[in-house]
Protein backbone atom coordinates (compact mmCIF):
# COMPACT_ATOMS: atom_id res chain seq x y z
CA UNK A 1 0.00 0.00 0.00
CA UNK A 2 1.27 3.49 -0.73
CA UNK A 3 2.02 6.13 1.89
CA UNK A 4 -0.57 8.64 0.69
CA UNK A 5 -3.95 7.95 -0.84
CA UNK A 6 -4.68 8.67 -4.44
CA UNK A 7 -8.02 8.63 -6.23
CA UNK A 8 -8.83 5.43 -8.07
CA UNK A 9 -10.45 7.42 -10.89
CA UNK A 10 -9.99 10.93 -12.27
CA UNK A 11 -10.78 13.44 -9.53
CA UNK A 12 -14.26 14.87 -9.92
CA UNK A 13 -13.50 17.43 -7.21
CA UNK A 14 -10.93 20.06 -6.41
CA UNK A 15 -9.51 21.43 -3.19
CA UNK A 16 -10.53 24.92 -2.17
CA UNK A 17 -9.30 27.05 0.71
CA UNK A 18 -11.92 28.35 3.13
CA UNK A 19 -11.39 30.38 6.29
CA UNK A 20 -11.72 27.18 8.35
CA UNK A 21 -9.32 25.13 6.20
CA UNK A 22 -9.22 23.22 2.93
CA UNK A 23 -12.29 21.36 1.68
CA UNK A 24 -13.47 19.73 -1.54
CA UNK A 25 -15.83 21.25 -4.09
CA UNK A 26 -17.48 19.50 -7.02
CA UNK A 27 -15.68 19.71 -10.34
CA UNK A 28 -18.90 19.16 -12.28
CA UNK A 29 -22.64 18.55 -11.73
CA UNK A 30 -23.78 15.24 -10.15
CA UNK A 31 -27.20 13.64 -9.78
CA UNK A 32 -28.42 11.62 -6.75
CA UNK A 33 -27.00 8.10 -6.83
CA UNK A 34 -24.12 9.08 -9.06
CA UNK A 35 -20.64 7.93 -8.06
CA UNK A 36 -18.24 10.83 -7.56
CA UNK A 37 -15.25 8.54 -7.30
CA UNK A 38 -13.40 5.86 -5.44
CA UNK A 39 -10.56 6.24 -3.01
CA UNK A 40 -7.82 4.32 -1.31
CA UNK A 41 -5.30 5.03 1.40
CA UNK A 42 -3.02 3.71 4.10
CA UNK A 43 -4.91 1.60 6.67
CA UNK A 44 -3.97 2.04 10.31
CA UNK A 45 -5.27 1.62 13.84
CA UNK A 46 -4.46 5.31 14.40
CA UNK A 47 -7.34 7.79 14.17
CA UNK A 48 -6.51 11.27 12.87
CA UNK A 49 -8.24 14.41 11.75
CA UNK A 50 -8.33 13.28 8.11
CA UNK A 51 -8.85 9.55 8.57
CA UNK A 52 -12.10 7.70 8.05
CA UNK A 53 -13.24 4.63 9.96
CA UNK A 54 -13.58 1.54 7.75
CA UNK A 55 -14.11 -0.97 10.57
CA UNK A 56 -14.10 -0.74 14.35
CA UNK A 57 -10.54 0.21 15.25
CA UNK A 58 -9.36 0.56 11.64
CA UNK A 59 -9.02 3.86 9.80
CA UNK A 60 -7.87 4.83 6.34
CA UNK A 61 -5.66 7.90 5.99
CA UNK A 62 -7.22 10.17 3.37
CA UNK A 63 -5.62 13.53 4.06
CA UNK A 64 -5.15 14.18 0.33
CA UNK A 65 -8.60 13.20 -0.95
CA UNK A 66 -12.01 12.49 0.61
CA UNK A 67 -10.49 13.07 4.07
CA UNK A 68 -11.00 16.75 3.18
CA UNK A 69 -14.79 16.45 2.83
CA UNK A 70 -16.65 19.02 4.90
CA UNK A 71 -19.27 18.06 7.47
CA UNK A 72 -22.91 18.86 6.86
CA UNK A 73 -25.96 17.85 8.91
CA UNK A 74 -27.88 17.67 5.59
CA UNK A 75 -25.06 16.32 3.42
CA UNK A 76 -25.01 16.09 -0.36
CA UNK A 77 -22.78 12.98 -0.38
CA UNK A 78 -22.41 9.69 1.45
CA UNK A 79 -19.33 7.52 1.86
CA UNK A 80 -19.68 3.81 1.14
CA UNK A 81 -16.88 2.52 3.37
CA UNK A 82 -17.18 -1.07 2.10
CA UNK A 83 -16.85 -0.18 -1.59
CA UNK A 84 -14.62 2.85 -0.78
CA UNK A 85 -16.75 5.15 -2.92
CA UNK A 86 -18.22 8.61 -2.61
CA UNK A 87 -21.83 8.88 -3.84
CA UNK A 88 -24.11 11.87 -4.42
CA UNK A 89 -27.35 11.72 -2.43
CA UNK A 90 -28.70 15.07 -3.65
CA UNK A 91 -28.19 17.13 -6.79
CA UNK A 92 -24.76 18.76 -6.72
CA UNK A 93 -23.70 21.66 -8.94
CA UNK A 94 -20.14 22.30 -10.07
CA UNK A 95 -18.47 24.41 -7.38
CA UNK A 96 -20.72 23.19 -4.52
CA UNK A 97 -19.00 22.26 -1.29
CA UNK A 98 -18.99 18.45 -0.94
CA UNK A 99 -20.35 17.39 2.45
CA UNK A 100 -20.89 14.19 4.42
CA UNK A 101 -22.32 13.68 7.90
CA UNK A 102 -19.30 12.71 10.01
CA UNK A 103 -21.60 10.97 12.50
CA UNK A 104 -22.59 8.44 9.82
CA UNK A 105 -19.09 7.01 9.35
CA UNK A 106 -17.31 7.47 12.68
CA UNK A 107 -18.00 5.70 15.98
CA UNK A 108 -15.86 8.33 17.70
CA UNK A 109 -14.55 11.56 16.21
CA UNK A 110 -10.94 12.68 16.37
CA UNK A 111 -12.36 15.88 17.87
CA UNK A 112 -15.98 16.84 18.52
CA UNK A 113 -16.93 20.29 17.25
CA UNK A 114 -19.57 22.99 17.03
CA UNK A 115 -21.43 22.86 13.72
CA UNK A 116 -22.36 25.95 11.74
CA UNK A 117 -23.46 24.19 8.54
CA UNK A 118 -26.62 26.29 8.24
CA UNK A 119 -28.95 23.35 7.57
CA UNK A 120 -32.44 23.61 9.04
CA UNK A 121 -31.77 20.28 10.77
CA UNK A 122 -28.31 21.31 12.06
CA UNK A 123 -27.50 19.48 15.30
CA UNK A 124 -25.18 22.34 16.44
CA UNK A 125 -22.64 19.93 18.02
CA UNK A 126 -21.12 16.96 16.22
CA UNK A 127 -19.96 13.76 17.92
CA UNK A 128 -19.39 10.23 16.64
CA UNK A 129 -22.36 7.90 16.35
CA UNK A 130 -21.34 5.89 19.43
CA UNK A 131 -19.93 8.54 21.73
CA UNK A 132 -21.68 10.85 24.16
CA UNK A 133 -21.52 14.58 23.66
CA UNK A 134 -18.51 15.91 25.54
CA UNK A 135 -18.69 18.31 28.50
CA UNK A 136 -17.58 21.08 26.14
CA UNK A 137 -20.45 20.19 23.79
CA UNK A 138 -23.03 20.10 26.57
CA UNK A 139 -21.86 23.55 27.75
CA UNK A 140 -21.98 24.91 24.21
CA UNK A 141 -25.48 23.55 23.57
CA UNK A 142 -26.73 24.88 26.92
CA UNK A 143 -25.39 28.35 26.03
CA UNK A 144 -27.17 28.19 22.66
CA UNK A 145 -30.44 27.16 24.32
CA UNK A 146 -30.11 29.95 26.88
CA UNK A 147 -29.45 32.52 24.13
CA UNK A 148 -32.51 31.28 22.19
CA UNK A 149 -34.67 31.50 25.33
CA UNK A 150 -33.49 35.06 25.98
CA UNK A 151 -34.17 36.07 22.39
CA UNK A 152 -37.72 34.68 22.58
CA UNK A 153 -38.41 36.61 25.79
CA UNK A 154 -37.28 39.93 24.25
CA UNK A 155 -39.29 39.56 21.03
Amino acid sequence: MQDYPTPTAARPWREMAFETGIALVAGRDFQPGERLGGFEGRISRVMGQHTLQILTGLHVDLRHSVGLLAHGCAPNCVLDMQALELLAIRPIRAGDLLTVDYSQTEDRLFRQFACHCGAAECRRWIAGRREPISAEGRTYLARLASSRDEAEVTT
